[in-house]
Parts: C-alpha cells; sequence; structure tokens
C-alpha cells in the first residue's frame, strides 16, 4: 500500500501531488490511500480523506510499503519515525504551493543525510513510488538519531 499526506495546509492546496498520484494509482496494482486536506482535485482510482486523525495516520504508515508526502517537517518525521521509506515532494511557489520555497531547503536537509528520497519532479515521483527497490534500501532510524539530527539542523540554521 501507499499512503500519501499532503498535511494540514488549508490555504495553499497540494492539488498537483494529488493528481500525479491518482493517475499513477490508475495504472499500477496497489493501493493507494491519500490524505488530500483541501485539494482541489478529487481523486478517482485512490482512497482519500480531506484529514486524519492521527491515529489513523499511524495506522496507514505502518501497513504501507513507501509514504509520499510533502516537505513539510512534521510529515516527514512521522515517515521516519516509523521506519518507512519516505519520498518528499516539496510544494512549489513557482505553483502557487507556498509563498516561499523552504520546502525545497527543508528536503534537501532530510536528503542531505540520506534519510528520504526527493522527487523535485513529478516524473521523478513515477519513478519512485515504480521503484519496488525502495523496501530493500528501507529507512530504519533510531528516534534518537533522528532527533539529534534535526537539533544539529536547527543550531545551523539560527
Amino acid at each position: 500500500m501507499i499512503f500519501v499526506s499532503v498535511g494540514t495546509n488549508s490555504e495553499k492546496p497540494f492539488s498537483r501531488l494529488i493528481k500525479k498520484m491518482d493517475e499513477i494509482a490508475g495504472k499500477i496494482d496497489e493501493k493507494v490511500i491519500m490524505q488530500i486536506a483541501e485539494s482541489e482535485y478529487i481523486p478517482v482510482n485512490s482512497e482519500y480523506y480531506r484529514y486524519l486523525p492521527f491515529d489513523r495516520v499511524i495506522k496507514y504508515l505502518k501497513a504501507a510499503r513507501v509514504y509520499v508526502c510533502h516537505a513539510g517537517t512534521g510529515s516527514i518525521i512521522v515517515g521516519l519515525s516509523n521506519g518507512v521509506p519516505t519520498i518528499v515532494v516539496p510544494r512549489d511557489k513557482k505553483f502557487n504551493e507556498l509563498p516561499d520555497d523552504h520546502q525545497q531547503k527543508t528536503a534537501l536537509a532530510f536528503g542531505k543525510e540520506d534519510l528520504v528520497w526527493i522527487a523535485y519532479t513529478l516524473d521523478d515521483l513515477e519513478s519512485l513510488v515504480l521503484d519496488r527497490n525502495l523496501n530493500v534500501k528501507k529507512v530504519k532510524i533510531q528516534k534518537t538519531l533522528l532527533i539529534n539530527r534535526l537539533k544539529n539542523y536547527l543550531k545551523s540554521i539560527k
């Protein structure tokens, strides 16, 4: 199963990601469950919810082969702390998905530590989602290691 989350930003929908993942879901024989927030695009090939309680997010993560999320720090951490291979798709200012490109920097920071796979384009996303070897390269990270890396990163940007 593939679990997708765009976080809870209701002011700036991430319809581009939801539409692409729904397109991919129509091509594969694997269940896709999405948390879509205020996406203007409504999936037709995927099970979806606008918002989910945190316990359901964890339930879906534990069952997922791969997790696709926006580059929100909380979304990334929840995937990593549950040991799920995490593909990060940063929201992009040029598509009016955020007022700036801070998610590009967040994705890069986690990517430099080799903690996530980054899909800078939707073509990248499709090839990563279809890569069944993400299980082999599955990220197994201890919560304390993740916390220490985050603390160091936060100190570096002050």
